[in-house]
């Protein structure tokens, strides 16, 4: 029992709440909010994709060029192949490699991996002796990652013959990668290339 009972006036103010525009209005600005938090995570989310997928592609360009570079610069008798050797594609790059202390046959070549007949990965024929090359005794070793998509591989090769080089071969390689994620390929493409002088004479 209320000694000062309320005025007719307070009991309006107690039982007041939001109207309905007012709630349409905060509804309203807390969805565009809302949409706007949820459109800069998306953003950073896909921004941090494309850094990994760029640095994964980078990194396996590095690593498939450190190992052809390391291979050819102690190699010798380098040479495109005319005729393929036996169970191998034509076009690819034979030379004999003494990075091991051993002369052993190495075959570097462009293959497709993923049924569409187009080459997307470099491949690679280790020979533990020396002696031809045969890609049907030796299993090829895929050396860029299945990830990676190779979209082009040009090799130019000098100095093989006498003349003003003085037969000191040089082979310029150059390649594009990108990633294989529909989403993310055409953002990731990168361009490398590079020259590596044998450190043997061939003549």
């Amino acid at each position: 029992m209320h000694l000062f009972p309320p005025q007719s006036q307070d009991i309006k103010k107690l039982n007041h709440g939001f109207t309905l525009i007012e709630l349409i209005v905060s509804i309203t600005v807390f969805s565009i909010v809302m949409l706007a938090a949820v459109d800069v995570m998306m953003s950073v989310f896909q921004a941090q994709a494309k850094a990994i997928a760029l640095k994964d592609v980078m990194d396996n360009g590095r690593f498939a060029l450190e190992l052809m570079t390391r291979e050819l610069r102690t190699g010798a008798n380098v040479k495109f192949t005319g005729t393929p050797p036996p169970g191998c594609p034509l076009n690819g790059l034979q030379f004999t490699s003494f990075n091991q202390g051993s002369a052993q046959e190495r075959f570097y070549y462009w293959q497709d991996t993923d049924g569409d007949l187009i080459p997307d990965a470099l491949m690679r024929v280790a020979m533990l002796t020396a002696g031809s090359v045969n890609c049907g005794t030796v299993v090829p070793q895929q050396f860029t990652a299945e990830e990676i998509i190779v979209d082009r591989w040009t090799l130019t090769l000098m100095g093989i013959v006498a003349g003003p080089t003085d037969g000191q071969p040089r082979v310029t390689m150059s390649f594009v990668l990108h990633s294989r994620n529909p989403r993310l390929g055409p953002n990731t493409t990168i361009n490398l290339q590079t020259t590596v002088t044998l450190r043997l004479r061939d003549l």
